[in-house]
């Protein structure tokens, strides 16, 4: 009986180990300090590393605390951003009546699920992180896959596209589409392949290529997507918009071509997606919403604050709705650009009456001198 507390111990340790088994600490990837101690302070030598063990072993439990509790979840800020606004910010096609009912909820919900996603994704190895040490450490020989395509080994080439390595260069998964062109399995974990290992110097050399396999699935549109978005390709996103021009989509696929270009990092596709949009009545209100909820929310890199700014304007004076929404973003950069845009729309007399008031406020509530002069002098009851 006095025995008996040993199975008890060794039950709760398994328990303990079992259920920390996907904790995030266990994958290199997530404790970038301790992998620093490891290659430049412990040797290789067994000797050595007993000499030097007094020295690495407690900078390691150092830098495994710091990689725990602080390096480690700053990482993980941007995994819980995205997930927070994919939850809570993301349009679900449910109507604007719907959203904007839904969005009391969002600005409550939005803090407790960034922390709660913050916590899990630093607690635990959910991140898609893999840990490729072993495997990127014994590559699959290039030669093996050239051999596979040259004797057109179906199982060889597929098992090999299985494999979680991103070491093949994007001409050699061109070669492979082209010699299994019949074949969609192999033509789609190629695709997936060559889209996302695909250098932004070389992108240009592919996009023709790329685009002839856009709206086939919609996998390798999300792929091909995430690639354009990368390379910032104005042919890719072209395609793109012609593609919705046509109205042969799947939901789900005119769902990722819309993310694609109002993430792509350049105005044109976003005035061209808008532009499209605001011609038919049942859309229009989709694309205002989300148009809206990118401006708020992501176009707010200063590098590309510019391209922005400037590219939007050709959207001025095209609806109400969207006006508004232009608006409010002039307003919230201060935009002298946007300024002086909204000021010759307003001297020109080609506004309607409805806008001239919500142009001259906006002029007025962003400041600059020269335009709020030429504004007075044109309405000069506008400053009273």
């Amino acid at each position: 009986m006095r025995a008996s507390w040993f199975p008890k111990v060794l039950a709760i340790f398994l328990i303990f180990i079992l259920g920390f088994s996907n904790c995030a600490v266990f994958n290199r990837n997530n404790t970038p300090l301790v992998v620093k101690v490891e290659e430049n302070l412990v040797p290789e030598d067994t000797g050595k590393k007993i000499i030097a063990a007094p020295i690495f072993i407690p900078l390691g439990l150092v830098a495994g605390v710091l990689d725990l509790f602080i390096v480690h979840p700053i990482i993980r800020i941007p995994d819980a951003f995205n997930d927070t606004i994919s939850l809570l910010w993301t349009p679900r096609g449910n109507g604007y009546v719907t959203n904007m009912g839904f969005l009391p909820i969002s600005i409550v919900l939005t803090p407790i699920v960034f922390t709660l996603d913050l916590l899990a994704r630093s607690s635990f190895d959910i991140n898609g992180n893999v840990d490729r040490s072993r495997i990127e450490s014994n590559p699959v020989p290039k030669k093996t896959v050239y051999e596979a395509l040259e004797s057109g080994d179906r199982a060889t080439i597929l098992a090999l596209l299985k494999i979680p390595v991103h070491n093949w260069p994007p001409e050699l998964s061109q070669k492979v589409i082209e010699k299994f062109r019949t074949d969609p399995e192999i033509v789609y974990l190629s695709l997936i392949r060559m889209a996302d290992s695909i250098s932004v110097k070389d992108g240009l050399k592919y996009d023709s290529y790329l685009i002839t396999f856009l709206n086939r699935d919609l996998e390798v549109d999300r792929a091909l997507g995430r690639y354009f978005v990368r390379s910032g390709s104005l042919s890719g996103t072209s395609a793109i918009v012609s593609i919705l021009a046509s109205e042969k989509v799947s939901k789900e696929t005119e769902d990722v071509y819309i993310s694609t270009l109002l993430h792509s990092g350049k105005a044109d596709p976003v005035v061209d997606l808008v532009n499209l949009y605001l011609k038919t009545t049942d859309k229009k209100k989709k694309i205002i919403y989300e148009f809206e909820t990118k401006i708020r929310y992501g176009y707010t890199s200063y590098a590309k604050e510019k391209e922005y700014e400037s590219g939007f304007i050709r959207l001025l004076n095209k609806d109400p709705g969207l006006d508004e929404v232009l608006l409010n973003y002039y307003v919230r950069i201060k935009s002298s650009v946007g300024s002086e845009a909204m000021t010759k729309l307003l001297v020109s007399g080609q506004l309607p009456k409805v806008s001239l008031k919500k142009y001259i406020s906006t002029i007025l509530e962003i400041g600059k001198e020269k335009d709020i002069q030429i504004i007075l002098e044109k309405f000069p009851t506008s400053g009273k």
